[in-house]
């Protein structure tokens, strides 16, 4: 019930009635000039393609109408510089004439009323109702239960589901019957339970006060023109529509197409990772392609496309990004047709190196256009890129190994060319030899110093720890990061016994922060004179836990005679490359000495430049996964494990095999995907297909192989499955429309790449 007033003249009040005609006479021109929906099933007209000579006349955007994932009986709304709550249609304030903080809008039912879930059988999904009636007619004349036919706007299809039920284990038995009837494809399915009709909206304002509405929707809108209004914590162009849908809170977002797509694509292919603005042009056509051919989908419940991945990720104003932003006004108004009309631009994220056509994923998806294809150059030209001949690798007995942190220490000036020679590491240190390389890294590393007065008298292992402390001033430190009661643990050595008492702390520390290290037998060695390599590694290891060295992070472009092409962040740059340099190979976080790379365009290299500009190291994260276009994703390739129990536990959220026996796949795709699957259980075997598969096993893709682990008595104790992508691999790659960016090639090529035989169309 609403708070009662505090009191107030009625003047102030004439007042604030005034104030709020005011503004809202500022904004009612935008608000009328909003589109409604377009219905289901209309498409926009086509219009002559975009050329660079020729200015096209497009026609006005239109509007969508978002359904914004919200919790289902609250919102919090706010906007900066105030925010109108308006009747729907007479667009006036419903309760005040402003709100200046936030306002929470909640859904109030009657006691006893509460939103829940029903559980049904899904036996198939169709791509026209006739085949659904079908069905239907068959299932009426084999059980009691209802049979319900649907149109899911999400996949353009009828579906056919049978019973309503509390709970999902509940269906077992008309799953039992229905199987016996020879229909194998069998899903529980959840959905929400009918509306009471009973349900009113109330708003809570900052102070608590509230105001129960007698109308079942309003409009929110900013009092700024141009403003944005946010719905908990996120910013939205345009303005909000918030209604009940069924015993549901639903928001809406009304605004222009092209506003709309700025909120979508750096959602759905992030900017920060994928920085190349031909990928991102593509991505926004493609968005801008579903929106125009799926626009009104779900006009029933009052609003054209939702804001998930089940539709397209739309999070508005809050997530724009310049470089999206761009890539949505270079490519406006233009989408990718077929036969005139705007094709179902399905994408995924990472494909795995081939897509797969999209009746086998989704029946109902049998456009042309969504053919497999390889994510693959058509022709791949490495570059080969010479390097120095004489690199060695030294695996440290007891330091870290020598790789590029050598060549740093040459190139820096620490160390001379002799210490590139493997013969000349593995020699044992001189004391004065190796204190040149320390007094000349310390003004590179920029710590530390000869201790005054040290002396050496054997040069042993022992005599350098001392001097390490000593130089960093790290005996503080040592005391501070190491309780004595820690330093029996860190000194768990087979030769503790010969570690002096009063330098038990100084090795203690050295070896908790990886700089001393073990032999193979377990020993520290301390009275054992160090090797060159030794003492060069303990150097390299306090500068980069320093970060003396800075690396270039960056994509290979190419090469044009001795310069170095690469992209960052987007940005293309150049860099001459030194004659002697050292080039390294990095596989599995190990770096090793090459004297030639192959390299492709695509490939990431990491890169050191000397004082002049020049690079002089160069480190390529060599891909053990090939050529693939998308072969950058991390979901290129992935494993996933389950005991028989877990994944029995996962099919059950789906399908209630009973005890589960084994997983067969019976069909395969033309990229290798499973599009079939047989779940075989104590209750018998049951069928799943196309995008099915991987959510009943909750795999991140159709694109794996599978592997039994048994046990002792023959079952099956664990299934392993070794996959490649993310997504359901229908349509364009997004990973491999970035790699084909990388490559050169334009937004046209790639969208005529993934989509073959489309047109590009510019509709207004």
């Amino acid at each position: 019930m609403p708070r009662p007033g505090r009191g107030g003249s009625r003047t102030i009040r004439s007042l604030h009635a005034l104030i709020a005609v005011l503004i809202l006479a500022l904004i009612l021109g935008c608000l009328s000039g909003m589109a409604a929906p377009r219905r289901k099933g209309e498409t926009p007209p086509a219009a002559p393609p975009p050329t660079p000579n020729a200015p096209s006349t497009p026609a006005a955007q239109p509007d969508v109408r978002i359904g914004l994932t919200t919790e289902p009986a609250e919102a919090k709304l706010s906007a900066a510089g105030g925010l109108l709550i308006l009747h729907p249609q007479k667009l006036v304030p419903l309760w005040k004439a402003r709100f200046d903080e936030s306002v929470v809008v909640v859904v109030d039912l009657p006691k006893g009323v509460a939103p829940r879930t029903i559980f049904r059988v899904q036996v198939g999904s169709f791509a026209t109702q006739a085949e659904a009636d079908a069905v239907k007619d068959r299932l009426e004349r084999l059980v009691p239960d209802p049979v319900i036919v649907s149109y899911n706007p999400e996949r353009s299809a009828y579906r056919v589901r049978v019973g309503e039920f509390s709970r999902r284990e509940d269906a077992a038995p008309l799953t039992d019957k229905l199987q016996e009837e020879g229909m194998t494809e069998i899903w529980v399915a959840d959905e929400a339970s009918p509306a009471s009709g009973k349900a009113r909206l109330r708003l809570v304002d900052s102070r608590y006060y509230s105001q129960v509405l007698d109308v079942k929707s309003f409009v929110a809108v900013s009092s700024v023109a141009g403003g944005t209004v946010e719905v908990n914590g996120l910013a939205y162009r345009g303005k909000l529509e918030v209604k009940m849908l069924g015993d549901s809170l639903k928001v809406i977002n009304q605004l222009p197409l092209e506003d709309y797509l700025r909120g979508v694509v750096p959602n759905e292919m992030g900017p920060g990772i994928y920085p190349e603005i031909e990928a991102l042009k593509a991505q926004s056509v493609a968005a801008r392609t579903y929106i125009a051919a799926n626009r009104g989908q779900f006009s029933e419940s009052g609003f054209d496309i939702c804001d998930s991945m089940s539709c397209q990720v739309y999070k508005g104003f809050t997530t724009e990004h310049p470089l999206t932003n761009q890539a949505v006004e270079e490519t406006a108004g233009i989408i990718a047709a077929f036969n005139g009309l705007p094709i179902k631009a399905l994408y995924t994220s990472t494909c795995g190196g081939k897509t797969e056509d999209g009746v086998n994923i989704f029946p109902d998806q049998k456009g042309p256009y969504l053919k497999g294809v390889d994510c693959y150059p058509e022709k791949a030209e490495p570059t080969v890129l010479a390097g120095r001949e004489d690199l060695p690798w030294i695996e440290n007995a007891a330091s870290p190994p020598l790789g590029p942190e050598l060549a740093l220490l040459v190139v820096s000036g620490v160390a001379g060319e002799e210490a590139l020679q493997r013969k000349f590491l593995q020699e044992e240190a001189v004391p004065a030899e190796a204190l040149g390389w320390w007094v000349r890294a310390f003004p590179v590393i920029g710590s530390g110093s000869v201790p005054g007065g040290y002396r050496f008298e054997r040069g042993d292992i022992l005599e350098w720890s001392r001097f390490m402390v000593k130089a960093f001033g790290w005996e503080e430190r040592a005391r501070i990061s190491l309780d004595e009661r820690d330093i029996p643990f860190v000194l768990n050595v087979a030769d503790y016994a010969s570690i002096p008492p009063a330098d038990a702390r100084t090795v203690a520390f050295l070896l908790s922060e990886g700089i001393l290290g073990l032999f193979p037998d377990g020993t520290l060695r301390l009275h054992a004179r160090p090797t060159r390599a030794m003492v060069l590694a303990w150097i390299a290891r306090i500068a980069q836990s320093l970060d003396t060295w800075e690396f270039e992070r960056a994509t290979f472009r190419g090469m044009e005679g001795s310069t170095l092409s690469v992209s960052q962040k987007g940005n293309l740059t150049t860099h001459p490359v030194t004659p002697g340099l050292c080039l390294y190979r990095s596989v599995r976080g190990r770096s090793y000495p090459v004297s030639r790379l192959i390299l492709d365009v695509g490939d990431e290299v990491n890169f050191h430049l000397n004082a002049f500009g020049v690079v002089d190291v160069l480190i390529l994260t060599s891909s053990v996964l090939g050529a693939a276009d998308d072969r950058s994703s991390p979901y290129y390739r992935w494993d996933q494990s389950y005991t028989r129990d877990e994944l029995e536990d996962v099919v059950k959220k789906r399908v209630d095999v009973g005890r589960l026996q084994d997983v067969v796949v019976t069909k395969r795709g033309v990229s290798g995907r499973a599009i079939q699957l047989k779940l075989i259980g104590s209750r018998g075997s049951f069928l799943i297909n196309g995008f099915r598969v991987r959510t009943a096993l909750g795999l991140k893709e159709n694109l794996f192989t599978l592997e039994r682990q048994m046990d002792p008595s023959g079952g099956v104790a664990a299934f392993h499955f070794a996959g490649k992508g993310w997504g359901h691999g229908v349509g364009l790659c997004q990973v491999g429309a970035y790699g084909m960016a990388v490559r050169g090639e334009d937004y046209a090529t790639i969208l005529k790449h993934y989509y073959p035989g489309i047109e590009l169309l510019r509709i207004y």
